[in-house]
């Protein structure tokens, strides 16, 4: 299958705890590990946001038997070997690829299945062809793509964590410490058009990235507090949602379905009443409530507690309402 990428696939085996800086970042990347929920990093130019998303791969190396089975399958499909299955698939395709490489057609999987049980990370994501960011709406849903051959449905798995950064704006100097946004208003008003409200939904997280000096200085001070945790963390968050969904199929928190979400995200009285007013504050949808309660129970798994309080539900909230102004 030809495609133009951006060097991938890649494995990058260093961890979050090498990159100086930017620790709420790496908060946020580290909940996205853990349960499979899609992030999108935003930032000036040159702050970091490749950086950190090529270190993810090396924090998903430890997979089950039902991922491993299921990248081979992605991997035949393709027409592609793996080397090592326990290698989470890293894709990165390049702004300039077409539709039927990313996405994939009839005859040809694409990017999407490629990256099947690991990652798709879409760099400068608002410079991607708007068919191309409106397709991934329904195969982030599904979790595969279908296409019709000869009259028969093909369908290809598509079941990936998406990882997408994007400047501020056009210039991407806009939030920069050291140089001016030389956008206009209607510049950035064009800017985040590309990227609809309904995929910035998808996103169960957001984050931005800055990569000042202040930080640096201040990451390297945290980093060894943090470093012997991410991990632990990590494997705490799924060892806990393999045991809870041992009979469901569903793996991870960010596909817990819409009927099953009170059951499973049990929210402590002070929770609750966060939650219901954070609703009410910023008018979340029915839909943004469901990927707060998936936030904040992998939130809540990471540090191995059973009721998800309040704490867990600000910092999932703190991740959300800024999808309504990317």
């Amino acid at each position: 299958m030809s495609c133009v990428l951006d060097g991938a696939p890649v494995q990058e085996m260093e961890n979050l705890e090498d990159v100086i800086g930017n620790e709420c970042a790496k908060r946020a990347l580290v909940i996205s590990m853990a349960g499979m929920h899609n992030i999108l990093l935003l930032g000036p130019s040159g702050t970091g946001k490749s950086l950190l998303a090529g270190k993810c791969p090396g924090l998903m190396t430890a997979t089950g038997r039902e991922v491993i089975i299921e990248r081979m399958k992605a991997a035949a499909l393709c027409g592609t070997t793996i080397e090592d299955v326990a290698k989470t698939p890293y894709r990165r395709p390049h702004i300039s690829a077409k539709e039927s490489e990313i996405v994939g057609n009839a005859e040809h999987p694409g990017e999407v299945t490629l990256a099947h049980g690991g990652i798709l990370f879409l760099d400068e994501m608002h410079l991607y062809p708007g068919k191309v960011l409106n397709s991934l709406k329904t195969i982030i849903d599904r979790r595969e793509v279908g296409f019709n051959y000869k009259g028969f449905p093909v369908r290809y798995p598509a079941d990936f964590l998406l990882i997408g950064a994007a400047n501020n704006c056009m210039c991407g100097l806009a939030g920069s410490h050291e140089k001016q946004c030389k956008c206009t208003r209607g510049d950035l008003n064009t800017y985040n058009s590309r990227i609809s409200p309904s995929l910035l939904e998808r996103f169960d997280l957001l984050t931005y990235v800055y990569g000042s000096p202040k930080d640096a200085v201040r990451g390297q001070a945290e980093r060894l507090s943090t470093s012997m945790d991410i991990r632990s963390q990590i494997k705490n968050a799924v060892e806990a949602q393999r045991k809870r969904f041992i009979f469901t199929g569903s793996m991870y928190n960010s596909r817990i379905p819409f009927d099953k979400i009170d059951g499973v995200c049990e929210l402590n009285k002070e929770a609750a009443a966060l939650l219901e007013m954070a609703t009410a504050k910023f008018n979340l949808s029915t839909r943004s409530v469901h990927r707060i309660k998936a936030v904040s129970r992998t939130i809540a798994d990471m540090s191995g507690e059973v009721i998800i309080s309040a704490r867990h539900v600000a910092e999932a909230i703190q991740y959300r309402v800024k999808n309504d102004k990317p």
